[in-house]
């Protein structure tokens, strides 16, 4: 019973989505996700990831364990190097990246200049002064700077989840010209081993293998580097959560 109410909640979801398009024609789903999320910004109340009051943590405590898992292994960031931050959000691990690279090497991209402003704003006027982050909205133009920074690192943290099916060829399609020849890429979510499903409200677990084939078409190579099953139980789905890597193959 609590799956068939489930898929119909993302059943009316979906139809909320399509009727949106028809009064923003040629809008894509990223911008219907960056609309719902801006009305929600300053509402003062708990989010998992956005804005100063975080579930679990404050504001640049959360993103800890991530960024430490940066600077070891085979990822070895160093503070001379270019870092990426594909889907920034309101910086809760980009703080921790700007803190420690070298000024103006950090780039943080998202779908939207709200989520951007309040970023700079939570991390405050002296850091964003002294280690000039780049903060800018995805765009063939702001890929295109950031794949000239030659970043040896990029890395979108539980952005995945929100990118809609028909989006994930402009997702990885960015991903891999900012990487360029010689950066490697770390992603982290939820995905599927067969086929792709509807996890949440905007929310999807990708197939893992029609993912891989996308890399594949645009000279890339997609690994799995660290999974764990995880149970959708409304839904009666088994998918895997962990972290992905992305390279030119």
């Amino acid at each position: 019973m609590r799956s068939l109410v489930k898929r119909a909640e993302l059943a009316w979801q979906n139809l909320a989505f399509r009727r949106w398009q028809k009064k923003n024609p040629g809008a894509s789903f990223k911008q219907y996700f960056a609309e719902g999320i801006k009305d929600r910004l300053d509402d003062g109340k708990t989010r998992a990831s956005l804005g100063a009051t975080l579930k679990g943590g404050g504001f640049g405590e959360l993103g800890k364990r991530n960024f430490e898992l940066l600077l070891r292994g085979t990822y070895g960031l160093k503070p001379d190097d270019v870092c990426v931050d594909y889907g920034c959000g309101t910086l809760r691990m980009g703080v921790h990246v700007i803190k420690y690279l070298a000024p103006g090497h950090y780039v943080g991209l998202d779908i939207d200049q709200a989520m951007l402003d309040q970023g700079a704003t939570l991390i405050g006027p002296e850091l964003m002064a002294a280690k000039r982050p780049e903060l800018s909205v995805i765009s063939p133009a702001s890929v295109t700077a950031a794949a000239a920074k030659k970043p040896s690192l990029l890395f979108s943290l539980k952005v995945l989840i929100h990118v809609y099916p028909a989006e994930l060829e402009e997702y990885f399609g960015n991903i891999l010209a900012i990487l360029g020849s010689s950066g490697k890429g770390v992603v982290t979510g939820k995905w599927s081993p067969g086929e792709t499903f509807q996890t949440a409200k905007k929310s999807w677990a990708h197939s893992l293998a029609a993912m891989q084939a996308i890399v594949a078409r645009k000279g890339g190579k997609l690994v799995v580097a660290q999974e764990e099953n995880y149970a959708f139980q409304d839904l009666g789905e088994t998918g895997k959560a962990g972290r992905l890597e992305i390279t030119r193959a």
